[in-house]
């Protein structure tokens, strides 16, 4: 049987991806999650894999995933993206000799209705604010929303001074909650 030994910083190596997998979900504390390989295959997941139809990833959790790592490749975006509802998922890269991933899908409150109690955004705002979180450019947001690529930058500016910053990765990560 092929082994794998992956590492992760809080818990040294495991002598497999379980092992590995088992220590980040303990860390995390997160309800569901999956581990992939490079060409995202299925290799476990949170609740088990009993037939061959547990053996691939959710249609939805698949595509979100296949945009982060086509954005971390174009340039350095955060592996985080709503998923759907009030889920957030976030991609983690393990480290060992084989690159896989670990999912983690988490539930989370409505990070736009929650920021929008807290700074008092516009309603104009929360529409920029819920096409920015998927990492959607000025261009499409503007073309979107039928406004002028100025009135997107801002609107965008608006929302920055309101939260007490100038960059978008520290909007957005400041409302998915990371740090």
């Amino acid at each position: 049987m092929n082994r794998r030994t992956v590492a992760h910083p809080e818990h040294g190596y495991g002598d497999d991806r379980s092992a590995a997998l088992g220590a980040i979900a303990h860390a995390r504390r997160e309800p569901r999650f999956y581990i992939v390989d490079r060409e995202l295959r299925l290799l476990s997941s949170s609740h088990g894999m009993t037939d061959a139809a547990d053996r691939a990833l959710p249609l939805d959790v698949h595509a979100v995933v296949l945009a982060l790592l086509e954005r971390r490749h174009a340039r350095s975006a955060p592996l985080v993206a709503p998923l759907r509802g009030d889920s957030i998922l976030r991609l983690v890269p393990t480290d060992g000799p084989e690159a896989l991933y670990v999912i983690f899908v988490s539930q989370a409150r409505n990070p736009l209705a929650l920021a929008a109690k807290r700074y008092g955004f516009t309603s104009r705002e929360l529409e920029v604010l819920e096409l920015l979180l998927p990492g959607r450019s000025t261009s499409d947001i503007a073309a979107i929303l039928q406004i002028s690529h100025l009135t997107v930058l801002q609107h965008v500016r608006n929302v920055g001074h309101k939260m007490g910053t100038s960059k978008r990765k520290d909007i957005v990560a400041a409302l998915l909650g990371i740090t």
